[in-house]
């Protein structure tokens, strides 16, 4: 199979077997089926595979208007909704940075600091930025509520952005967070504070000899906690002003993570150290390489290598998996679902708690970049060549949604010790 970019014919695949149809679906999307039973799309966003459940594919049907791809059977027709498994286009221009607003917003960047509002419900853009683009970004932030967020320059400039209006500025700063829906904390220099987005009051929290290396945060019953790491030590404070620093053995080798409670997790090496609301640095656990990343999961936390080797720590009870992560990796914070970039470019999911994972799309016909997921772990963004693509994800909360879900996505019906049988 072909396809025609800027002209030139470009092979996308290779099909074994005779041919048993060749079609075009909507959104230049082109199907075709072997007599090995596989069906086969290709289009612009992404090449796909369809294994059908069974054998004896006959001949497939298409129709340019429509998302439908249709398998005929001896004795039944069997039909796929290629918008369950192909991504949709929210923005055309690849952008170089984005980040979620809430699980159904998302704001992108282009090469010039140009500011898209994303609706991904309808998979339109909103009202842009007032004035002239803002320059290069280095980072996006974002509240996970509310249609605002601060775009960090690569001049190192804050900027507070929000749909329709101009962007309004809030001093110097390397790198943050929102540690709730209305408060950003920036690092700059030696300098971290507070900033209260909606009246662009701004309180230094600390200033110390050498800056900061990595921040985090994490929300509480009613406030916040706020830590950053240094070269030989840790520092925290909460929304009471509550501040406190520790010592550190040796040199962090991994940002830290906050819990609810203020805990202050960060890998030495080998050695995952906790730092307890009461003040004591202990070591929790062991692991067997030295840790790049961390990433709370429940009760739990998953550690990254920098091999991408991942470990799933619970107390002090490690455990590894055979499976390798690639380069980037971003988790849903309420779902616990990590999507990453495979070496090859291809948009996986895993379930660390289960050590499952498939790939949700291969990196065909170019691999994919800045991979981003939902904190409810329903939609994920990656860049490609052609612009901002986005997958949404059934992720069903409990066994009546599993049941209702398959209810909901297919006819088929298998007793217990029974065949496949259809309603």
């Amino acid at each position: 199979m072909f396809s025609l970019h800027d002209g030139e014919p470009e092979l996308r695949k290779q099909l074994a077997g005779s041919p048993l149809g060749l079609g075009e679906a909507r959104r230049e999307t082109l199907v075709a089926a072997s007599a090995t039973g596989a069906i086969y799309t290709i289009s612009p966003d992404g090449d796909h595979v369809i294994s059908p459940p069974f054998p004896g594919l006959t001949q497939v049907a298409t129709s340019p208007t429509s998302p439908y791809v249709l398998g005929a059977y001896a004795n039944r027709v069997l039909v796929w909704n290629l918008d369950d498994l192909e991504p949709t286009r929210v923005a055309t221009t690849p952008p170089t940075a984005s980040a979620f607003i809430d699980d159904d917003h998302a704001v992108a960047a282009d090469d010039q600091g140009a500011l898209q509002w994303l609706d991904l419900t309808h998979g339109a853009p909103l009202e842009g930025l007032a004035g002239a683009p803002v320059g290069p970004v280095r980072a996006l932030l974002a509240p996970q509520a509310g249609a605002r967020a601060v775009v960090v320059t690569a001049a190192n400039t804050a900027l507070l952005v929000a749909p329709g209006t101009t962007p309004v500025a809030l001093g110097a700063a390397e790198r943050g967070g929102f540690v709730d829906d209305t408060h950003v904390a920036l690092a700059s220099g030696v300098e971290i504070r507070i900033v209260d987005v909606t009246t662009r009051v701004a309180k230094v929290l600390v200033a110390s000899n050498t800056p900061a290396l990595q921040l985090a945060w994490a929300r509480s019953p009613g406030g916040w906690h706020l830590a950053a790491t240094y070269p030989a030590m840790l520092w925290r404070t909460d929304h009471a002003g509550r501040a406190a620093q520790v010592a550190l053995p040796a040199a962090p080798t991994s940002p830290p993570i906050v819990l609810a409670d203020g805990t202050v997790l960060v890998a030495l090496g080998r050695q995952l150290h906790a730092w307890t609301p009461d003040g004591v640095l202990v070591v929790r656990a062991t692991l067997p390489t030295s840790i790049v990343e961390l990433a709370p999961i429940g009760a739990a936390l998953v550690a990254f290598d920098r091999d991408g080797g991942t470990y799933l720590v619970d107390g002090a009870e490690v455990v590894a998996s055979d499976h390798a992560l690639g380069s980037t990796a971003a988790m849903a914070a309420s779902a616990g679902v990590i999507a990453t970039l495979t070496r090859d470019g291809s948009v996986e999911l895993v379930d660390p708690r289960a050590w499952q994972h498939f790939i949700l799309a291969p990196a065909r016909p170019a691999p994919y970049a800045r991979v981003r997921i939902s904190a409810d772990g329903t939609r994920v963004l990656a860049t490609s060549a052609r612009g901002l693509l986005q997958w949404r994800l059934l992720l069903p909360g409990d066994p009546a949604g599993t049941v209702a879900l398959l209810g909901a996505l297919t006819n088929a019906v298998a007793e217990a010790g029974s065949e496949l049988t259809w309603r």
